[in-house]
């Protein structure tokens, strides 16, 4: 009895161990989704910055 019992915790500690990794990984790689976002987000508004830039400089100049 006591044996099955040791053996029932020790399998719930071990399955909540991997539960939190994988929450962890889980985390992680959402957190470089939302990095990965953020950056192409931020890359458009750059571009179309760098794009007026060139159209105020193509007014200066001629």
């Amino acid at each position: 009895m006591e044996m099955s019992v040791v053996a029932r915790r020790n399998s719930e500690d071990t399955f909540f161990l991997v539960f939190k990794v994988l929450k962890k990984e889980e985390k992680e790689k959402n957190k470089e989704r939302t990095d990965e976002k953020r950056k192409n987000k931020y890359s458009k508004y750059t571009f179309v910055l760098s794009e007026k830039q060139e159209a105020e400089r193509e007014t200066t100049t001629s």
